[in-house]
């Protein structure tokens, strides 16, 4: 992710610079501006981050300044989460004629929610899981199986 986000913070400074800089400028002086340029926005993006998690620290607080049960119920929910919408699944999947396409419908999205949640974004896109569920949905919206 840090290098997508990099590599697009040097996209935007190179098209930038080629876009407004005068043409007589040698390649030394656009070199060095586009470094200190990208150093620039590289700079306050990571402020950006740092105050965005000052702040979610400030509101949540810090975890080991929690009680152990709220500790225990915040380390609880995703878990207990992700086997009620598995099962959920799987129970629907192995009884269809009790849930309706539409019930289905809603299960899908929660399960490959879950599904990042635990084997990531990317993971997910490289298996063809969600090339699955989306060519599911398009023949469901059609009409079809």
């Amino acid at each position: 992710m840090i290098s997508e986000t990099l590599g697009m913070i040097i996209g935007i400074v190179d098209n930038a610079i080629e876009r407004f800089f005068p043409k007589k400028i040698d390649e030394e002086t656009k070199q060095k501006f586009k470094n200190e340029m990208t150093k620039y926005f590289l700079n306050n993006s990571f402020k950006e981050n740092e105050s965005f998690r000052n702040f979610i620290l400030q509101y949540e607080g810090k975890a080991k300044d929690l009680p152990k049960f709220i500790q225990i119920i915040r380390a609880l929910v995703r878990p207990i989460l992700t086997v009620i919408i598995t099962g959920a699944y799987i129970w629907a999947w192995l009884q269809p004629e009790k849930f309706t396409p539409e019930q289905m419908a809603v299960l899908k999205p929660a399960l490959l929610i879950v599904l990042i949640f635990w084997f990531g974004d990317r993971a997910i896109q490289k298996s063809g899981i969600l090339q699955i569920f989306t060519k599911n949905r398009e023949n469901t919206s059609r009409g079809g199986k």
